[in-house]
């Protein structure tokens, strides 16, 4: 999986309403043990991403390849919470 490079991305271009689901939906297959995770994988880095989950992609992208996966949803669960604050801090 090719992780593009750490282009500037504003927040306003995150959409949580994208990510959320995707992001659950790879948490699910890699808790499953599914490599069908790497599909996922794709569509994340197609994203907008905030910075902490851009700068850590190509960590879960080597954690999924190497089938590293509890490391990988614990990485996914960390994403979600970064997720969550951006959305709670864009809110206030």
């Amino acid at each position: 999986v090719a992780v593009p490079g750490d282009a500037d991305v504003v927040h306003e271009d995150v959409d949580p309403a994208v990510l959320e689901p995707l992001l659950a939906q790879l948490a699910e297959r890699l808790e499953d043990g599914d490599p069908g995770a790497t599909e996922l994988l794709v569509d994340l880095t197609d994203c907008a991403l905030p910075g902490v989950m851009r700068a850590r992609l190509p960590e879960l992208v080597g954690l999924v390849e190497r089938y590293d996966f509890e490391g990988a949803v614990d990485l996914v669960t960390l994403f979600t919470s970064a997720l969550a604050d951006l959305v709670e801090a864009n809110c206030e």
